[in-house]
């Protein structure tokens, strides 16, 4: 009974299969969760950073945030990018 009541909150929230294994994932190397990995992990965040940059940089870019709201989120890459775009000569 114990493993359906685990079963039933590790899938709480998630949309998808690979969301719930993932999830369950982090339940088998002890952690509660997704916030609690990622709180004992932070190399995974940089990991995550750095794929979200790969994937919507240019998505990012469009919405028009500044340098500087771009990196108090961490997206360094893109920050860099936007002020490349906005320098003069590259409009």
């Amino acid at each position: 009974m114990k493993s359906k009541f685990v079963k039933e909150n590790l899938n709480e929230g998630f949309d998808t299969e690979a969301g719930r294994q993932i999830e369950s994932i982090f339940s088998l190397l002890g952690y509660d969760g997704f916030h609690e990995f990622v709180g004992d992990n932070p190399g995974c965040i940089e990991v995550m950073i750095e794929w979200i940059e790969d994937h919507f940089s240019d998505r990012l870019m469009e919405e028009g945030l500044s340098p500087e709201e771009l990196e108090d989120v961490g997206l360094y890459t893109t920050a860099e990018k936007v002020r490349e775009e906005r320098e003069p000569g590259n409009e």
